[in-house]
């Protein structure tokens, strides 16, 4: 038996594109369930309802109706910019380099020689 790798979604560049994975395969949808989630996102129940609560927080999920305990969700128009306005909110942390300061001095010396 071989084990698979989990791959964790830790970064919101990650996230974000789990989101966008989700609207894409099931936009064409009237409706859909945590379930279609799982299997559209290739993620397992409790990470597809974590991601469709967070999609729900963000406003471009919400319900849309109710058949006993099954609970089913429709996108929001918007979905897509929602999506991208939230993670765009969060700082890269690729970007912040923090820019070393040298002297002039040791950018044209070079090695340091014995005179």
């Amino acid at each position: 038996m071989t084990r698979e790798k989990k791959a964790y979604i830790k970064t919101a560049q990650q996230k974000q594109d789990v989101c966008l994975r989700i609207v894409r395969n099931l936009r064409q949808l009237d409706s859909f369930t945590v379930k279609a989630v799982s299997l559209a996102a290739e993620l397992k129940i409790m990470m597809a309802t974590t991601f469709v609560k967070m999609m729900e927080d963000i406003g471009s999920v919400r319900v849309s109706h109710k058949i006993g305990k099954q609970v089913y969700y429709v996108f929001d128009d918007y979905a897509v910019s929602k999506i991208k306005a939230h993670f765009s909110s969060f700082p890269d942390k690729k970007r912040k380099k923090v820019k070393a300061s040298v002297s002039d001095r040791e950018v044209c010396c070079g090695m340091p020689t014995m005179q």
